[in-house]
């Protein structure tokens, strides 16, 4: 076994040396930053390609050493794990990486994850920070506490509104939050999210100005409630992510010209992504999405109006109002080949029109929800402030939600805005879902 990991961290040290073989690597001095110089911007990427993510890595690492032209407005940092114990952390300039220490790992993710922002943060200070979280992700979703340590288990659901057999979800090869680490098996939970950006906030003083995902099915009406209260923008993507990720290329070449403020760098982000997808004809299955998470909580007092005034219309219509939102529901797009997770903002737009068309449409209650949807609506153009979708991904506005047919998820149960919000009363109560 240990000849085997010694193989295959020669093979990592390796590719590295073949992707930047036309650019440099220099070792510096740990202390090699003073705490009195400050740029416009850090970026910290947290890259874990332990988990059949080497090449896409290298790929990354490539055009953000192509990126970064100068530093004075931009000063980028990454921390890469491939395989083993060890984690190396650079400094990204043009054409050459920096390498300014590695660091042993252990088998706490958010330890890891703390440590490698806390490094960034107090080394390389700055006016504004982003945070992006380079990995794998399945969204909101947790494995059950028996299944954290198992990789190989699949993680069985129930597809269709009446179905008929039992699938596995195959495309990730099992339930994760984020940051997967395919050694020690462990990953970032949404509780280990919240702790790790609690512990920035305190550190900085403040909010985090952005918080990228270049991960799958990060863009979540959950998550982004989770990370409010230390974040300012959330950018990341509904659907599985394609495998080149971030357009960092030509997205670090914009911010090395001169100073944007977090809304522009963030709105940045979007438009160098949909540039460089939008002309790939092949491949339309992206999505990316800009949420501006200070104005979340203006919606969530409307979900909680929706969830309480859907459930007296069920009460009171019985089928007649369930069966139009389970229709809508079928309707809604999917992502990632799975039915469990739905973009909100399109659940919305296609319940209004239902309602507005449906045989109890004059009815006090059904004319107070359409109200009530109306004005969420106007309120996802103040949360999703900027949104990118492919064709093939026809109905996905920047925002999804868990959304079940019959079976909530335990883990789903536990988390924050389950306990805050009115959600799975709506889930419960309209769906049927146990």
């Amino acid at each position: 076994m240990k000849k085997i990991l010694k193989i295959l961290c020669a093979i990592i040290f390796f590719n590295i040396y073949l992707v930047v073989r036309t650019h440099s690597i220099t070792l510096r001095a740990n202390d090699f930053y003073s705490q009195g110089q400050t740029t416009d911007w850090t970026f910290f990427i947290y890259m874990d390609a332990s988990y059949n993510l080497g090449e896409q890595a290298l790929y990354n690492l490539n055009e953000m050493m192509e990126g970064v032209v100068s530093s004075t407005h931009l000063k980028v940092v990454v921390q890469l794990h491939g395989w083993g114990e060890c984690a190396w952390r650079y400094e990204v300039n043009h054409k050459k990486l920096d390498l300014v220490m590695t660091v042993t790992l252990g088998d706490n993710c958010k330890k890891d994850f703390c440590d490698g922002m806390g490094w960034a943060l107090l080394n390389y200070p700055a006016k504004h920070n982003a945070i992006v979280l380079w990995n794998h992700g399945h969204g909101v979703l947790d494995p059950d506490d028996e299944q954290r340590s198992i990789m190989s288990n699949n993680w069985e659901y129930t597809y269709g509104l009446y179905p008929l057999a039992l699938f596995k979800c195959s495309r990730h090869d099992t339930l994760k939050g984020i940051l997967f680490n395919g050694v020690t098996r462990g990953y970032l939970n949404n509780s280990d999210l919240i702790d790790s950006l609690d512990f920035v906030y305190k550190i900085l003083g403040g909010k985090i100005d952005i918080l990228g995902a270049d991960a799958c099915m990060m863009s979540m009406l959950e998550i982004g409630y989770h990370v409010r209260k230390y974040v300012n923008f959330l950018v990341g993507s509904e659907n599985c992510e394609l495998p080149t990720g971030w357009d960092y290329r030509n997205l670090f070449k914009k911010i090395c010209v001169k100073y944007y403020t977090p809304l522009e760098v963030s709105s940045l982000v979007i438009e160098t992504f949909r540039d460089f997808y939008s002309k790939n004809k092949n491949n339309n299955m992206y999505t990316h999405s800009l949420c501006n998470l200070n104005t979340l909580d203006n919606f969530i007092k409307n979900l909680n109006s929706f969830v309480d005034l859907s459930c007296l219309c069920v009460n009171k219509y019985k089928d007649k109002f369930k069966d139009i939102v389970l229709k809508v529901r079928t309707q809604g797009v999917q992502f990632c080949g799975q039915p469990l997770y739905t973009d909100i903002i399109y659940f919305y737009t296609l319940l209004c029109e239902s309602l507005c068309a449906c045989e109890i449409k004059d009815t006090p209650e059904i004319k107070e929800l359409c109200k009530i949807l109306h004005q969420g609506l106007d309120l996802f153009n103040t949360l999703v402030i900027a949104n990118v979708a492919g064709a093939e991904i026809f109905g996905a506005r920047g925002l999804s939600i868990y959304f079940p047919y019959l079976r909530v998820s335990e883990s789903y149960r536990n988390i924050p805005f389950v306990r805050e919000t009115k959600w799975v009363k709506f889930l419960q109560e309209v769906i049927g879902c146990v």
